[in-house]
Parts: structure tokens; C-alpha cells; sequence
């Protein structure tokens, strides 16, 4: 709980802390700071312009903290190159989160990795995402779907300046 109030605490300073802030990379997996904590990374991503590298990968975030933080990059933060949010808690088979990552994709201009490891991700979900996404970002170069459980076919597609985005045989 310390990690969300240190974040809610550097949100409230707003844009002065921002600019004095110099973090380019930041590493808090494996921290249970659940939908409380993913919501102040969202909110934090929103005014910070120095973060390039951010892995939140296993934290126990859920659905509506993978919505936020998708929104937050696709709206106000033009900074992050790696974006790592692999094993979120979701537990619908309904792909919510699919949609709001490739939104993020289209728009964003400077993501060049998306960790996705471990979203429960379906074939109709995992091709919204690429159809949206790496087809219409010029800079993404790894897409990493790894244990997608819900894919059951095996196939590439060509993203832009022939990068390859693989769906891989996996089993429900």
C-alpha cells in the first residue's frame, strides 16, 4: 500500500513534480498493488513525460486498471517505449481490455514493445487487436502474447516495415 500512496502523493504534486522528475525507467512487478495501485499508475502516466519503460507485468491489476492505464497512454502520454502488463487479473473471456490496447496502438507514436503476456486473450480478440494496432503503428516492433490461452490457431500476420506479429497455438 505504501507503492499507491507514494504515487497518489507524486500525482498530487502535479506538473511541477513531472518536470523535476527524470525517471526513464521503472520496474514494480510482482507487486500486489491491485486495482488501487494500477489506477494511480494510470493517473501518474497521464502528466509524466520522462517514464520511457514501465513493467507492471503480475501486480494484480484487473480489468478496469488495464482499461485506464491503456486510455491514460492513448490520450496523454507520448513518452513510454516499453509497456509490460503481462498477467492481469481478468477473469471474463469477453477480451474488455482488447479493445482499449489497440486503440492505444493506433494512436501512440512512440510504444515500441507491449508486453500482454497472460490476458485471456481469444482468436476474435487477438485479431482486433492486431488489426488495429500493428497494422497502423509504424514504430511497434515486439507485440508479446505469450500463453494466450483462448488462441487456437496458428498464423502471422505482416504488420508495417515487415514486422511479424505471431498468433501461437495454444490450448483453452
Amino acid at each position: 500500500m505504501q507503492l499507491c500512496e507514494a504515487l497518489k502523493e507524486a500525482q498530487k504534486e502535479g506538473e511541477e513534480a513531472s518536470e523535476r522528475c527524470s525517471v526513464t525507467s521503472l520496474d514494480i512487478s510482482c507487486n500486489n498493488i491491485g486495482e488501487q495501485g494500477g489506477e494511480a499508475v494510470a493517473e501518474k502516466l497521464r502528466c509524466n513525460h520522462t517514464l520511457e519503460e514501465l513493467y507492471i507485468g503480475d501486480c494484480d491489476m484487473g480489468t478496469r486498471s488495464m482499461v485506464l492505464i491503456a486510455t491514460a497512454i492513448n490520450e496523454a502520454n507520448h513518452s513510454l517505449k516499453v509497456l509490460d502488463v503481462e498477467n492481469p487479473r481478468l477473469f471474463s473471456k469477453q477480451d474488455e481490455t482488447t479493445l482499449h490496447f489497440a486503440r492505444m496502438l493506433t494512436q501512440n507514436s512512440c510504444l515500441t514493445d507491449l508486453h500482454l503476456g497472460k490476458h485471456m486473450m481469444r482468436d476474435l480478440g487477438l485479431e482486433t487487436l492486431i488489426s488495429y494496432g500493428p497494422r497502423k503503428n509504424v514504430t511497434l516492433r515486439r507485440l508479446d502474447k505469450r500463453l494466450c490461452c483462448g488462441v487456437t490457431t496458428l498464423s502471422s500476420i505482416q504488420g508495417k516495415h515487415g514486422t511479424r506479429f505471431y498468433k501461437r497455438r495454444a490450448f483453452a
